[in-house]
């Protein structure tokens, strides 16, 4: 979903054991990434710990990051050959987020799906 730190660890010349990112909160400081054995970074996991939609697809740290280089070619490639259709990955997060709807198709694909998966998410806002 974010591809900035597993582009770092790919392109890095040198290897990498771990990607992560600082998390700071008033009274609180923690690491969000992955890494491939534990205890490089305080309660960073490792994949085979990681929870979450994509973990099962990875065995190992050296399976994750033949999966990245996958994912960010195919980024690549779209990039090059001028790739530019509005497909949001989480479209009503993204969506409710946006400031462009006058001028977007989005809703247009399944407008009853799109509007039932944004009051779902107001929903689930409104409890939390």
């Amino acid at each position: 979903d974010e591809p900035q730190l597993p582009m770092y660890a790919l392109s890095a010349e040198v290897p990498v054991a771990a990607i992560a990112f600082a998390r700071l909160r008033a009274g609180d400081f923690e690491f969000c990434g992955v890494a491939s054995a534990e205890g490089l970074l305080p309660k960073v996991r490792t994949v085979d710990k990681i929870r979450g939609k994509h973990a099962h697809r990875y065995a190992d740290w050296h399976a994750l990051q033949e999966g990245w280089q996958r994912e960010l070619d195919a980024l690549g490639r779209g990039f090059a050959k001028g790739a530019a259709r509005v497909d949001p990955k989480y479209a009503a997060q993204s969506c409710r987020n946006c400031d462009q709807s006058l001028f977007c198709r989005i809703a247009e694909k399944s407008p009853l799906a799109f509007g039932l998966a944004l009051i779902a998410e107001e929903s689930v806002d409104a409890e939390e």
